[in-house]
């Protein structure tokens, strides 16, 4: 069972608490879900922390609301639901990534919500009647998830000063086992469209793939789906910006040749012309 944090501003309601998804191992998550206790990053917007098991994994959920402001407020053209087809994607997709040698997280459960709090939580909307942003019904869900590292590299000003210290020595360690991820991930056909700090644990892992695109798992959202050579560009594009920002963050005084150098698509085995 998770540690239990800080607590949660509004209640969770579930379709069925305690029951897993069936192609999952059987774990328990906290029945009381009513009282769900957390801790939150502000910055991982509907993404919080569950706590931890005696085996040290680190348990998380996604789905649970904008944590940029108290509550379920209205944000960004919707209130932090995780529709349901970004929750069953995460899940498989972190299998199918798992599969072909890239580390990422371990999915424990999706729940249904059976209603979420109103803007003014005051009063509960039925889950049938909330919309994913283009219209259609989103059932929205919350999906657990565990993985080994506690901290995303975007969480770095506010993690323990330890993590930044250990991070400016294994800067160049974390760097390549991103690359490599980001290899296995195209030589698959794939490609990460939202690759930044914010979806990297501070170890060079990976998290949040409902905009992963991978050969044989095309992405619902048929321009990801298209044009897979731009897109393999952007993400070495992003990584390099990813790796001027961590030199930043946690102090290296790298030169600029030698991060070039190693984000590079032609250095990495990926033909530009």
């Amino acid at each position: 069972m998770p540690r239990v944090l800080q607590e949660l501003d509004v209640p969770i309601v579930l379709a069925c608490p305690g029951k897993m998804t069936a192609s999952l191992r059987e774990y328990s998550v906290s029945e009381a879900v009513s009282t769900l206790r957390v801790q939150t990053m502000a910055h991982h917007a509907r993404s919080v922390y569950l706590g931890h098991d005696d085996d040290c994994f680190h348990y998380f959920a996604k789905g649970v609301g904008w944590c940029l402001a108290p509550g379920w407020h209205f944000n960004l053209g919707s209130t932090g639901i995780l529709p349901s087809w970004a929750a069953e994607r995460e899940r498989d997709m972190a299998f199918r990534l798992r599969a072909i040698g890239i580390e990422c997280p371990e999915p424990i459960a999706i729940y249904r919500y059976q209603s979420i709090p109103a803007a003014n939580r005051l009063e509960c909307t039925p889950a049938s009647a909330v919309a994913d942003l283009d219209g259609s019904p989103a059932r929205p869900s919350l999906y657990v998830y565990r993985h080994r590292r506690r901290y995303r590299l975007a969480d770095i000003p506010l993690a323990p000063p330890s993590l930044k210290a250990q991070l400016r020595q294994e800067y160049w360690v974390t760097l390549r086992r991103l690359r490599d991820s980001i290899l296995r991930l195209q030589a698959a056909g794939g490609h990460d469209y939202s690759l930044s700090l914010h979806n990297v644990w501070d170890d060079g892992s990976r998290v949040d793939f409902e905009y992963v695109h991978l050969g044989a798992f095309p992405h619902p959202n048929s321009q990801l789906s298209q044009r897979a050579r731009d897109w393999q560009d952007k993400e070495w594009l992003g990584f390099r910006c990813l790796a001027f920002e961590l030199a930043d963050l946690v102090g290296v005084e790298a030169e600029a040749r030698l991060i070039e150098e190693l984000t590079a698509p032609s250095v990495n085995g990926y033909d530009l012309s």
